[in-house]
């Protein structure tokens, strides 16, 4: 396993972020937009300097595999854009762990292609949305998108603190 380190990296917008091995140091990066991430091995993306997300195409955020986590604590916003295929899928499995703890505004769009959606799978797998007070969705129809799959525990085991 090896180390790769980006101190002075600010910003990274549609790319890809992937760990399986190794650690990585983004110190520095306060901007994601657009970029998916991946966890698994057991190994962590800490990014806890990040508020603000949004994305204007198909991303994902995944943790996978037991003691694999994306943290995300200082994230307070996080926006599927105003584009046909901004979808942003957050996905914990098979122990993985995302931490959105400090996310109070989700915003799925504004039409058709559009959307946030939260899926949890698997013994000990957690999406942290323990701070959501406001989820803005094209579809929603009173009943706050849930219908929608704005949240999906695939697996009783698997917990979602919303």
């Amino acid at each position: 396993s090896g180390a790769i380190a980006y101190p002075s990296l600010m910003s990274l917008k549609d790319g890809a972020i992937s760990i399986t091995d190794g650690t990585i140091g983004l110190a520095a990066l306060t901007t994601i937009d657009g970029t998916s991430l991946s966890a698994g091995g057991g190994r962590t993306i800490s990014l806890p300097q990040v508020v603000s997300y949004k994305s204007l195409r198909g991303t994902s955020l995944q943790a996978t595999q037991p003691g694999s986590s994306i943290v995300l604590s200082g994230l307070r916003e996080l926006v599927a854009g105003n584009a046909f295929g901004a979808v942003v899928t957050v996905s914990a499995s098979g122990g993985g762990r995302i931490d959105l703890s400090s996310v109070t505004q989700v915003s799925g769009g504004n039409g058709d292609g559009q959307a946030v959606s939260f899926d949890v799978d698997g013994s000990g797998s957690v999406v942290d949305l323990s701070s959501l007070t406001d989820y803005h969705d094209y579809y929603d129809n009173g009943s706050h998108g849930w219908d929608q799959g704005l949240l999906r525990a695939s697996n009783e085991i698997g917990r979602a603190h919303v």
